[in-house]
């Protein structure tokens, strides 16, 4: 969005004329009109009483300021149209960088002769831009009239008015009440001793769940606690547990507004009193607390149960005991007289504590408190120098340096407090929520919420940025991968999510939905890359099973019975070289080819996997048959030697050895082709067949 040029509102005030119609009240209308100015304006070094110059980030604003301002003053002091119109003259202008002064910034210029009053102008360098800066804002029909002079007049077809964009309206209503700033909480409709925050603990806070409410739901609710303050009163006295705070939004609304506060209230000096850290940045924390002195825990109670005499007793005897925690005794004595309304006791006590403070979280703390003294007792000069002094231990001590931006807005200081908030509230989210919440800064809350606004915008607009991105990640996710991936759809949903969230137009909502699209787009190249590697790896993988496969193939003797085999390792190796080339380029398209190519390899492996078990099942088979045929062969030759050579032997032997009768059986013919048949058939087949077993078990 480009940044339009400073806006300049010039407001000549005639008081001769201011005086004889409005009499005494016309220095207080100019006063309050002033002051109504600024805060939306800042106002220039060089506005006087008589020639008001407030500058503004835009002319809408400026001319929004001034004719709201100018309304609500006429209707505060009662002005009717009878009474006439306001004697003075509005000139609405633009600077830009090396012009010289306008005239219209000298009280004592000829051109304020010539001016009618209560009437808009605007200089030409403004009617020059007009349109392109006024494109998108709201306004009514209008027209200008003596174009090409200097000045021209700004004239409404009807009566209407210009109103501002107001980002939280109903900021001033915790302090419409008629008593003095609460120490505890900044409320104006009860005294410290009946405030609701001493019923809250640290453990009931709403300003880490407030911040997820749209801006405009806040306000709502808003209207709706204040309205019913003493309901909600009673729930905060009767105890809110933190889980029924994470589930209502109003509640978290309503603590929200008191944990702006909280450093002030008794719940903190509890944790403080307490807590075992030493240091300020971990002061909030609530996890590590050592109760380890039991009457102080006790002043606290009466303390908070209003029980003073009691409290007083305990925290007396502690601050004359020799340990440590006398500090947090006269911190205590501090809140009892302020509880008691005797300013000049607690004073005393809560420089006994400042005189006490030994640890870097106590003298911070002793300071803020001393501080929010000063400033409710109107004296604003030593409130910010002795938050100057927190700031000296701490220099980055947050709740330092916001202190002094609600002393400066005291001051009357509108540029200061623009300047000195905003890293502050872009720094920590919950400190925007309480720059949106603060009553302290009403004087200026135009300022501050055009401030806000500009923030929200721009957060708005990284995060919508950086969506887009993920957006473009995750469609390049579904158009390389099938949307029913489990990872795939766990990132479509969070993109919904996000979405969702940054429409809802809550704070929080809008910066978590920009850190996590900004995680989500890691995530989805995350994906993709992982994907990718978990391919080539599978790639590798096949690959060393095809080789294994080739290796097989190129080891069998019998090819022929085999030829299927030999196409369908072929055509897997041509497949993989195709992947392997689609992958040097990858995309989408070619991912989800590498997919499908890889899926028809794997099951071409399978064929092949089968193949080669019927492969070594015919391999056996078919070794077996050769080795027996080779065995039979051998045995059959050895065997029939041996027993023709026994026959003969025998023969040989027995002749002349009176067994006539086993000779005659050695030589008889038919026995000897029987003994012949039995050795061919049986013998010898049952010989190789041992021989081929005996081998095929040893292979």
């Amino acid at each position: 969005m480009e940044k339009s040029p400073p806006a300049l509102a010039v407001i000549h005030v005639l008081s001769y004329q201011g005086e004889r119609m409005f009499g005494d009240k016309w220095a207080a209308f100019i006063n309050t009109f002033r002051n109504r100015l600024k805060q939306y304006g800042i106002e220039e070094k060089d506005s006087s009483a008589n020639l008001l110059q407030f500058s503004y980030n835009h002319p809408h604003a400026a001319l929004a300021s001034v004719f709201e301002s100018l309304e609500e003053t006429k209707k505060e002091y009662g002005w009717k149209k009878s009474t006439g119109i306001v004697p003075i003259q509005i000139i609405f202008h633009i600077d830009k960088p090396g012009d010289p002064p306008p005239p219209i910034r000298d009280i004592s210029a000829d051109l304020w002769d010539l001016l009618h009053q209560e009437t808009p102008y605007v200089t030409r360098q403004l009617k020059q831009q007009w349109n392109n800066l006024m494109s998108g804002k709201k306004l009514p029909d209008l027209s200008f009239e003596q174009e090409g002079q200097e000045l021209c007049q700004l004239v409404f077809k009807k009566e209407s008015l210009i109103r501002s964009e107001k980002l939280f309206p109903n900021r001033e209503l915790p302090v419409l009440g008629s008593q003095p700033e609460c120490f505890y909480c900044g409320m104006t409709n009860h005294k410290a001793a009946a405030c609701p925050a001493k019923f809250l603990t640290m453990e009931t806070q709403g300003l880490p769940y407030v911040g997820f409410i749209p801006i405009d739901r806040i306000n709502d609710l808003y209207q709706t606690i204040f309205s019913n303050f003493n309901k909600y009163t009673e729930l905060i006295t009767a105890g809110i547990p933190p889980a029924k705070i994470r589930k209502e939004e109003d509640l978290q609304v309503l603590v929200a507004y008191f944990d702006q506060f909280i450093i002030f209230q008794p719940r903190f000096l509890w944790n403080t009193a307490f807590s075992i850290n030493y240091d300020w940045d971990n002061i909030y924390r609530s996890d590590k607390i050592n109760i380890d002195n039991q009457p102080l825990y006790l002043g606290f109670d009466c303390l908070r149960a209003g029980n003073y005499s009691q409290a007083e007793e305990l925290f007396e005897a502690e601050l004359k005991d020799p340990g440590e925690k006398k500090i947090f005794a006269a911190i205590g004595l501090a809140f009892m007289y302020l509880e008691k309304g005797q300013p000049k006791y607690m004073s005393h006590y809560l420089q006994k504590a400042v005189e006490l403070a030994s640890q870097e979280k106590e003298r911070i703390y002793t300071a803020l408190l001393l501080a929010r003294f000063y400033d409710l007792q109107g004296n604003l000069w030593k409130a910010d120098n002795t938050l100057n002094q927190a700031l000296t231990i701490n220099r980055n001590c947050v709740e330092a340096k916001y202190s002094k931006v609600q002393m400066a807005t005291k001051s009357g200081f509108g540029e200061k407090v623009v300047t000195d908030l905003r890293p502050i509230v872009e720094g920590q989210q919950e400190f925007f929520m309480i720059a949106l919440l603060d009553p302290i800064l009403l004087p200026v809350q135009g300022l501050v919420n055009e401030m806000l606004s500009a923030i929200i915008h721009d957060h708005a607009q990284s995060a919508l940025g950086k969506l887009n991105k993920a957006q473009e990640e995750c469609d390049e996710l579904t158009s390389w991968f099938d949307k029913d991936d489990r990872l795939v759809g766990i990132n479509l949903k969070t993109l919904a999510n996000l979405k969702n969230l940054l429409e809802e137009k809550s704070y929080y909502g809008i910066q978590e939905a920009a850190e996590r699209a900004l995680g989500l787009v890691y995530s989805s190249q995350r994906i993709q890359e992982n994907k990718i590697d978990a391919l080539r790896e599978q790639l590798n993988e096949i690959t060393a099973q095809w080789t294994n496969y080739k290796k097989i193939w190129d080891l069998f003797n019998y090819k022929p019975l085999f030829e299927s085999f030999n196409k369908t390792i072929i055509s897997a190796k041509q497949k993989i070289i195709t992947i392997r080339a689609i992958s040097e380029k990858m995309n989408g398209n070619n991912y989800r080819k590498s997919i499908a190519i890889k899926d028809e390899i794997i099951n071409e492996l399978i064929t092949l996997k089968h193949l080669i078990t019927r492969m070594n099942l015919v391999k056996s088979i078919l070794d077996a048959t050769r080795l027996f045929g080779k065995y039979l062969l051998l045995s059959e030759i050895i065997l029939l030697s041996l027993t023709i050579a026994l026959f003969t032997l025998l023969a040989n032997i027995l002749e002349g050895s009176g067994t006539e009768g086993i000779l005659r059986l050695v030589n008889d013919p038919w026995f000897k082709k029987q003994s012949i048949s039995i050795t061919t058939l049986l013998i010898a087949p049952m010989t190789a067949l041992i021989m081929t077993s005996v081998k095929s078990f040893k292979k």
